[in-house]
């Protein structure tokens, strides 16, 4: 796979989109963060669900077995399903929103 990355692409990369879901991303864990520490969330705990949240179940075991703690694999994967829902139906109504709003 790395040796078919077209480098071209970065070119014609649209920087204003780019620094926008890098800054959503980066405000999304700060805030995740400081939510986990308010509520006194363990750190492991922190680094499955950020992971859940921000990549995808696939990833979640590797997490897991990099933390050596196999008892957050359940919890993961319900945290990633979770978001999978939420975030659609949040999706739908936020663009059915915006289309009313406009």
């Amino acid at each position: 796979m790395g040796s078919m990355t077209n480098l071209s692409v970065l070119a014609d990369l649209n920087w204003a989109l780019f620094s926008y879901i890098g800054l959503m991303l980066i405000g999304a864990m700060t805030i995740h963060a400081g939510l986990c520490r308010v509520f006194k969330i363990d750190v492991d705990t922190f680094l499955v669900t950020s992971s859940a949240a921000i990549m995808s179940v696939p990833f979640i075991p590797v997490i897991v077995g990099a933390l050596r703690n196999q008892a957050l694999l359940v919890p993961g994967f319900c945290a990633a399903i979770i978001g999978y829902v939420l975030g659609n139906y949040l999706g739908i109504v936020v663009a059915i929103s915006l289309k009313s709003i406009l």
